[in-house]
């Protein structure tokens, strides 16, 4: 037996059930209370993964460093933030003997940002031309000035 200290209305899988209070549940209508409470614990967790897919695509759409939006490119231009540097910057490593080959290595020397311990369901996996920009005159020493804009990302 179920007691319920108030009202409460609970649909069964046949017929609507409608308690009132200090009323009991025969305990064969027990079961369907309990796969209602289950269906609706597997719709929330639905729900959960769904609004995680959609967390997840917003992510890949954003700057890890400096969080502004891809879309804003035209050119749709960016670079992964794990793995090694591409061609260009590793030949400008080589001509200033610089001995990092790495994004990690490279966005943690010029901004200050440890990217190693990223987890790729809560950070974004990319950067955008902007800072790669940045990358290449912090070792190019191209006197130059930056845009780069600063929020709260």
């Amino acid at each position: 037996r179920i007691n319920k200290d108030q009202v409460e209305e609970v649909t069964s899988s046949s017929k609507e059930i409608i308690l009132h209070k200090d009323e009991a549940v025969p305990r064969g209508e027990k079961m369907d209370l309990m796969g209602n409470r289950q269906a609706l614990e597997k719709d929330a967790n639905d729900m959960q993964t769904e609004d995680n897919k959609a967390h997840q695509n917003n992510l890949k759409q954003l700057c890890r460093i400096c969080g502004v939006s891809f879309k804003t490119d035209c050119y749709k231009r960016s670079h992964p933030v794990h793995g090694p540097v591409d061609d260009e910057t590793l030949w400008l490593l080589r001509k200033k003997e610089k001995k990092a080959t790495s994004w990690p290595d490279l966005i943690a020397k010029v901004f200050k940002i440890d990217v190693r311990g990223d987890v790729d369901t809560i950070h974004p996996t990319q950067f955008c031309h902007n800072c790669w920009t940045i990358i290449h005159r912090k070792f190019s020493n191209t006197p130059c000035e930056v845009y780069f804009p600063r929020n709260g990302t």
